[in-house]
C-alpha cells in the first residue's frame, strides 16, 4: 500500500521540532555561558551553572596549559568550547568552563576537593578574572 501525503506530515513536523530543539542547545551551548566575579561569590551562568564561594576556594592558580582531557560525562563540547563534567589524567573529574583552548586558565580547588578550571574568550579577560578573583 503505498503512502499517502497526509502520513508524512507528522513525520516532518517531528523532525523540524528535533532539528529545533537541537539548534537551541547547540546556540545555548555556544552563547549562553558568562562567568562574573561578583562580591562574595564566583557566578557562572549557564550550561552547568555554578557559584562559588570565595571562601570554598581551598587555592586558585593561574596556569599556561590544560591537563590532558581523556573523557567528557556530561556537557558540551564544540569548537574548542568545553563546559560541564570532565575527566583529566591528572586531576580525575572536574569541572570546565572554556571558551577556547587558548592559555592561561584558571584553576580552582575547592574546599572539598572539587576542581574547576575556566577561562574567558580573550587572555587579558582570564586574566583580569583571576585578580578579580585572587584579591578577595
Amino acid at each position: 500500500m503505498a503512502k499517502t501525503r497526509k502520513e508524512g506530515i507528522p513525520k516532518s513536523v517531528f523532525t523540524v521540532v528535533i532539528l529545533i530543539a537541537v539548534g537551541g542547545l547547540l546556540a545555548f551551548g555556544m552563547l549562553g555561558t558568562s562567568i562574573n566575579a561578583e562580591e562574595d561569590i564566583l557566578k557562572i551562568t549557564g550550561l552547568h551553572s555554578q557559584k562559588i564561594l570565595y571562601s570554598d576556594m581551598e587555592s586558585i592558580e593561574l596556569m599556561d596549559e590544560l591537563p590532558i582531557i581523556t573523557a567528557k560525562t556530561g556537557g558540551f563540547s564544540m569548537a574548542g568550547k568545553r563546559i560541564g563534567s570532565f575527566t583529566t589524567n591528572e586531576y580525575g573529574k572536574v569541572k570546565l568552563f572554556l571558551f577556547n583552548n587558548i592559555g592561561p586558565f584558571i584553576y580552582i580547588e575547592k574546599a572539598n576537593g572539587d576542581i574547576v578550571i575556566l577561562n574567558n574568550k580573550e587572555p587579558d579577560l582570564t586574566n583580569k578574572l583571576y585578580d578579580d578573583i585572587s584579591s578577595r
